[in-house]
């Protein structure tokens, strides 16, 4: 996402507190109006964001189309179905299993938080087999929203020319000469993904309650198993690319690579050995990385954009000029950077959560946010002297101004 979250949106989100409180339209619609600064240049990257969903649910609702209504209506008859549309997610479907994650530090498994129904983006519940029987309409051309799939499942172009991977709600995953299509969703603790072939209308549905699956995989496997392509199904990559943590040249961004995981802004993905030998890849539609190692540095595309990351210094110094008490654009959230400390506290009074910063190089430096399972690390930006910015992948620019010196 793009822009401020309301207040307390804003901060559950960052600290990833559970909102179970059911969120009114006309609050998401002021979040939405004020979206006023884009990730990048159109045309140029992609970027992977629920945004775009809320703004394709209030255009609906404009003509009189409201989505969970319709979902829960002519969709469900239609299909057979029994998707649902919760307002809050403390209990977002009756006799739901329960998702679990594993703590890293003890090995204990925990119950996962379900967090907040946002919109279409992620307010959509159903099984496997509502799932299997959405698809299977899109397919044959037959379902509710008629012959729609390839208008769906077009990837978006660059304006260079080349596809995205990702079209209007549906994203191509490629394997050798195969194009599947499909989508995946993931909460704490519950992960789904679906791939289907047009040509042959077969597919796979995959579900799981446990945070350590990667059902895109499991889907992907099962296709190339399907297709008689399982050879070109290659392990992660591990030695491809140096381990470490690196710092862009020519923008603000991050990456991070252990063992085959690379994470660009917070967001993790594996990746796999591409068409040339120095070359790394993700699968991912979401994440499209292809990736080499160049020397001491790490260059290629995240996103279809170019870029080259550095390794940050063995013993980097924070910024000075980071330290102060920072109030979010909206008059929301509070973030206080104590440099002397290398400490800095986000959130709203009697919710603000302390974490170590991580400096990267003049003027940026990481801050871990989130709650186990889904923690990660927010990249604060230096704007000048009285503006800063917190950045993750689906959310670059939340704004921040300067509102006094730290205490301490």
């Amino acid at each position: 996402m793009t822009g401020a979250l309301p207040d307390l949106l804003q901060t559950a989100t960052l600290l990833g507190l559970p909102y179970t409180t059911a969120v009114e339209l006309d609050a998401l619609d002021a979040f939405c109006d004020r979206l006023a600064t884009l990730d990048g240049v159109p045309g140029t990257e992609y970027s992977y964001s629920n945004s775009g969903y809320r703004l394709a649910e209030r255009a609906a609702r404009s003509v009189g189309v409201v989505f969970g209504d319709w979902l829960q209506g002519e969709v469900n008859a239609a299909l057979g179905a029994r998707f649902g549309y919760p307002a809050g997610w403390d209990r977002p479907i009756v006799g739901l299993a329960d998702g679990f994650w594993r703590g890293s530090a003890d090995g204990r498994w925990r119950t996962g938080s379900y967090g907040m129904g946002l919109s279409a983006s992620g307010a959509a519940t159903g099984s496997a087999r509502d799932v299997a029987a959405w698809f299977g309409a899109l397919l044959r051309g037959d379902g509710p929203a008629g012959d729609v799939l390839r208008e769906l499942a077009r990837p978006v172009a660059l304006r260079d020319g080349r596809p995205s991977g990702y079209g209007l709600g549906l994203a191509t995953t490629a394997l050798g000469a195969h194009r599947w299509i499909g989508h995946g969703g993931h909460l704490p603790g519950h992960k789904n993904h679906v791939l289907a072939d047009v040509a042959t209308g077969t597919g796979v549905a995959v579900m799981s309650n446990r945070e350590d699956t990667d059902p895109h995989a499991l889907a992907l496997r099962v296709m190339a198993a399907l297709h008689g392509t399982i050879e070109a199904l290659s392990p992660p990559a591990t030695d491809r690319l140096p381990d470490g943590l690196f710092v862009a040249v020519d923008d603000d961004a991050w990456i991070e690579h252990r063992s085959g995981q690379v994470t660009y802004l917070g967001a993790t993905e594996t990746v796999y050995a591409g068409d040339a030998p120095d070359i790394a890849v993700s699968r991912s539609p979401y994440l499209p990385m292809r990736l080499r190692h160049d020397g001491d540095a790490v260059a290629g595309e995240i996103g279809f954009r170019a870029r080259r990351f550095v390794p940050v210094p063995v013993e980097p110094r924070l910024d000075p000029a980071l330290d102060g008490v920072w109030l979010a654009a909206d008059g929301g959230a509070l973030l206080e950077i104590d440099v002397a400390r290398g400490v800095a506290r986000l959130g709203l009074a009697g919710l603000r959560r302390e974490g170590a910063l991580t400096p990267l190089r003049p003027g940026l430096a990481l801050l871990p946010v989130g709650a186990p399972p889904w923690l990660q690390r927010a990249m604060i930006r230096r704007v000048d002297a009285d503006r800063l910015v917190l950045a993750t992948n689906r959310s670059r620019n939340v704004a921040y101004r300067r509102i006094g010196i730290t205490t301490g």
